[in-house]
């Protein structure tokens, strides 16, 4: 939801999903994530392992568009007819798509090779210039928990943000977190408004880590 400037709520836009996934299932984990910007979109999932690879795909800088249950269909050798909803569909911001199965590496069986493989063949070049499977493998801990953190602090602050940008515009070399959010002198605020300064990728980590009110930022002219 966001704020509309008239005093209401803009409600994010429906899924573009190809099919519906059950928001209610006893012991299973499904949900759906807000994309983008403003209202943004919603985006669904079916289990923690999607959420998580949502999130960091979402969060990369690389990542212009991230669309989800994306359908795939075919006919195979015996004359039937198949079909698959690979989990997201990543437009690159060099126009590559990349079309994603997420699976726990413990489902990585014959059976789910041989029909993703299949997918596969019929992917390419039809929605997709690749396939990936994400395992939990392929997650990094450190990415995993600064991209949900980058998730959480989203919605804008203008005020917040005016003052980070203008705190840190000068910047040179590397400064922790908590001193800048002092120099801003709001608190909490603050501290959100950096961290999304490095969502938003103007600032850098200095280090590869968890984001902490002591880790170290810089701008990202030094990174290149």
């Amino acid at each position: 939801m966001e704020p509309d400037p008239c005093g209401g709520i803009l409600l994010p836009e429906p899924s573009s999903a190809d099919r519906d996934v059950a928001l209610h299932s006893k012991g299973h984990f499904s949900g759906h994530l807000v994309l983008g910007d403003g209202p943004g979109r919603v985006l669904l999932f079916e289990s923690h392992l999607e959420m998580q690879t949502a999130l960091i795909l979402m969060a990369r800088p690389d990542v212009r568009d991230l669309r989800d249950q994306v359908e795939v269909s075919w006919t195979d050798e015996r004359g039937e007819d198949c079909s698959h909803y690979f989990d997201f569909l990543a437009t690159m911001v060099n126009g590559n798509r990349i079309a994603i199965a997420v699976k726990a590496s413990k489902y990585l069986d014959s059976e789910f090779l041989e029909k993703i493989s299949a997918a596969a063949a019929e992917a390419v070049p039809e929605i997709a210039d690749k396939v990936r499977v994400f395992t939990e493998r392929d997650l990094d801990p450190v990415e995993v928990h600064n991209a949900a953190l980058f998730h959480s602090v989203r919605h804008p602050d203008p005020e917040a943000d005016t003052v980070a940008v203008a705190v840190t515009s000068d910047l040179v070399g590397a400064a922790r977190l908590d001193e800048l959010t002092d120099e801003i002198g709001m608190g909490a605020r603050g501290l959100r408004a950096l961290i999304r300064q490095v969502a938003r990728h103007r600032l850098h980590l200095a280090r590869h880590e968890r984001i902490t009110p002591w880790s170290l930022i810089k701008p990202m002219e030094l990174c290149r």
